[in-house]
């Protein structure tokens, strides 16, 4: 462990390994190396370790839904693996002080699944409610995704009118008017925890 003045900062290359309560980081850096423990597995292990540090991953999971349920369970930054190390202790710097250290592409590929997911946690929940069948669910789930009612009726093998059919079912037992009425409808607080990759 690495003491930048009043940050504490500890890197960990392969194994994760745990040090006493009395070294308390207050960052911890985790490469992820394919040879050893998964992703899910040293985040899940460090959170436990050191609640109370803010963990930087040094090399993202390839998959924006790992990287978020990553988020959800204490990341609060991604480096290249390749970081030189005053820009590990720049980003340390920044999340200790509650930010964010995130590329905009990972911003915007799980702020776009989070609003999705939202938006689905929220039909669901509606759908217990409303009486939805289970294809007209379906159908509003893919409403949800963006796609058109054509779109709708190809991914579903049915004929298009058939999908619209079930689309003016689905909203008249939602009691919306429109695509976008159900979009904002549907926004909730936040779904559970997703699945780990």
């Amino acid at each position: 462990m690495t003491d930048h003045g009043q940050l504490k900062i500890h890197r960990v290359e392969g194994e994760l390994q745990g040090t006493g309560p009395e070294h308390s980081p207050d960052v911890v850096v985790l490469g992820l190396d394919p040879g050893h423990e998964t992703a899910q597995g040293k985040i899940v292990r460090a959170h436990q370790l050191w609640p109370e540090a803010a963990i930087i991953l040094k090399g993202a999971p390839g998959d924006p839904h790992c990287l978020l349920t990553a988020v959800r369970h204490g990341v609060r930054g991604v480096i290249l693996p390749e970081s030189a190390p005053d820009e590990v202790d720049e980003a340390a710097r920044k999340v200790h002080a509650g930010e964010l250290w995130f590329s905009r592409s990972q911003l915007k590929a799980m702020l776009g699944i989070a609003m999705f997911e939202q938006h689905l946690w929220g039909l669901r929940d509606m759908a217990e409610s409303s009486g939805l069948t289970e294809r007209e669910l379906e159908v509003s789930e893919l409403v949800v995704r963006g796609f058109s009612n054509r779109q709708i009726a190809e991914r579903l093998g049915i004929a298009e009118s058939t999908a619209k059919v079930h689309l003016h079912h689905a909203f008249g037992k939602l009691h919306v008017a429109s695509r976008a009425e159900l979009l904002v409808k549907t926004t909730v607080a936040g779904p559970p925890d997703g699945p780990w990759c």
